[in-house]
């Protein structure tokens, strides 16, 4: 199988004409790079036999990429890091003594990048055009493994089966009657406790000013903070219940 990121890339950086030209290297050339015996200098062909001739040069430069790498190492590769060394291929062919295989087979993924940007060289001189091609494959190969998409197609949906979450149990807090039950408890303590404060207190009371207000203090500090109590016990609860 040829990945649609193989034939994208190659087409980008092959260019197209569907006359037939000489390349700079005096060979016959038509279509994306394809050169052969069936190519004739000035003969018009359709866009149909430029597809056909693609697809075969890719599936020919799959040929040698399979004559340089290990058959269990290919098949671990993804889609993307697969397309990027087929239009390597492509472009430069696959010596076997070149050291970027090396690479491939012993599994050291990382540093492919690397070697793929050592071809950017043509007759001695850096070609800018190369350059871009060699980055290109590289950011390709960094893809690593395809990310699967975020909704699976409706026929996996559909294998798979689909059920409903379970509905929750728990009943929002404003309707809650636990927490309601709990808030109503909480406040009658609450109550209590000033109650018990000012009976504490009550037969002092005549006697000092000073006291009196004490006590109105307290009894006001223990509504205060058993409303506290309450706040923080709902806002533990709304926060439980998201």
């Amino acid at each position: 199988m040829i990945p649609p990121q193989a034939v994208a890339i190659i087409k980008e950086f092959e260019g197209f004409k569907l006359v037939g030209y000489l390349c700079p290297a005096g060979v016959p050339t038509a279509g994306w790079g394809h050169t052969g015996p069936d190519v004739r200098v000035g003969v018009r062909y359709t866009r149909d036999k430029a597809e056909a001739w693609l697809l075969a040069d890719i599936q020919h430069a799959a040929n040698r990429l399979a004559g340089v790498v290990k058959p269990d190492v290919l098949a671990d590769l993804s889609d993307s890091q697969y397309a990027a060394l087929l239009s390597f291929v492509f472009n430069l062919g696959a010596k076997s003594t070149w050291t970027i295989w090396k690479r491939v087979n012993a599994r050291k993924f990382d540093q492919v990048p690397s070697e793929l940007m050592r071809f950017v060289n043509a007759g001695g001189k850096r070609l800018p055009g190369l350059v871009r091609r060699r980055g290109a494959e590289a950011a390709l190969w960094e893809q690593g493994e395809d990310d699967e998409p975020e909704t699976p197609p409706s026929t996996t949906l559909r294998m798979i089966g689909m059920t409903p979450p379970t509905p929750a149990t728990d009943k929002p807090l404003t309707v809650s009657k636990t927490m309601w039950t709990g808030a109503g408890v909480a406040a009658s303590g609450v109550v209590a406790g000033a109650q018990q404060v000012q009976a504490l207190v009550a037969p002092q009371m005549a006697y000092s000013e000073h006291l009196q207000t004490l006590a109105a203090i307290v009894a006001g500090l223990i509504v205060a903070g058993g409303i506290a109590v309450m706040v923080f016990k709902w806002l533990e609860q709304r926060e439980k219940a998201r």
